[in-house]
């Protein structure tokens, strides 16, 4: 159920970064909620599989990669993105590099971390820097569930279409 991307998204995205991989997933679903494409950077492939495999269970359409400069690529070429999923660990840079540059990128997509550290410290770093929530490894179904749907509500409830926000933003930084 997981494809690699289409030759006109990869060519787009390799014109800027060498792509190590790039696969996404295409869902007929029709969803009630506002948080559609997700964009989840992990570097071990079990883990993106997994997780990639249990956002598909609950509907969302999934851009799964394992390249931190890849995926802030796919950001800033504009690809409709409404919520990032992010490891701590990425091969070519930390999880918390990634969320600083996605913030500075499109400050309102909501950013979930996963990751094996269980410490306190972990935790407030990632929220200090804009996470919308952090999930321990191995990540449960329900906890995923729980973290994508609180981070729709604060999209719908803050009133801001951050899509319409993260357009802006590119316009401006071209």
């Amino acid at each position: 159920m997981i494809r690699v991307a289409t030759a006109q998204e990869a060519t787009k995205i390799s014109s800027l970064y060498d792509i190590t991989t790039v696969v996404t997933q295409r869902i007929n679903i029709k969803m009630e909620a506002e948080l559609k494409t997700i964009l989840l950077i992990e570097n071990d492939v079990g883990c993106l599989e997994s997780v990639a495999g249990i956002l598909n269970r609950l509907g969302y359409a999934v851009i799964a990669m394992q390249n931190g400069p890849t995926s802030l690529c796919v950001l800033r070429e504009g690809m409709p993105i409404d919520l990032v999923i992010t490891a701590d660990q990425i091969d070519d840079m930390d999880g918390f590099e990634m969320i600083a540059a996605i913030k500075k990128i499109s400050p309102l997509i909501p950013v979930i971390m996963i990751s094996s550290d269980i410490s306190i410290e972990a935790y407030l770093r990632a929220l200090s820097l804009g996470a919308y929530e952090y999930l321990n490894k191995p990540v449960q179904t329900k906890e995923i569930s729980r973290a994508v749907k609180g981070a729709n509500e604060k999209v719908l409830i803050g009133g801001n279409d951050h899509s319409i926000h993260r357009d802006i933003l590119l316009k401006d930084t071209a």
